[in-house]
């Protein structure tokens, strides 16, 4: 599906049922090896979908801005880049804005510290 977006197939119907296994309904410390490598796949799917202008249902929207933890850093790098698209496309993600401020505070993602460089940094000191 990866190499798909590149020759302009239409995947919107798509996103809300790829973005369901994001979440899933077991603790972190209880999930597989390959449960722990979908969540990331799905990530950067989601992640490259957002990059080239593909338009997510307000469903799959929720799903990414719900309260949720990852222990995998990979993985949290590619959920922090899906916050920064969907604010650059004017969806609202202040629920997130104390788990940011945390994640960067701590430095566990080059992707928010490269983009709250810049353009960020008044909300974050307004928020941290």
């Amino acid at each position: 599906m990866h190499s798909c977006f590149t020759a302009g197939a239409d995947f919107e119907h798509a996103i809300s049922p790829i973005s369901r296994f994001l979440y899933l309904e077991r603790k972190e410390t209880e999930k597989s090896r390959d449960e722990l490598y979908l969540q990331y796949y799905v990530a950067a799917l989601l992640d490259e979908a957002l990059r080239i202008g593909i338009a997510f249902p307000k469903e799959a929207v929720n799903r990414i801005l719900s309260k949720h933890y990852f222990s995998d850093k990979q993985t949290e790098e590619y959920i922090c880049s899906l916050y920064w698209r969907l604010a650059e496309q004017g969806v609202d993600i202040s629920c997130k804005f104390n788990e940011l401020i945390a994640i960067l505070h701590n430095g566990e993602t080059l992707a928010l510290e490269n983009n709250s460089s810049t353009n960020a940094e008044p909300y974050f000191r307004m928020y941290g």
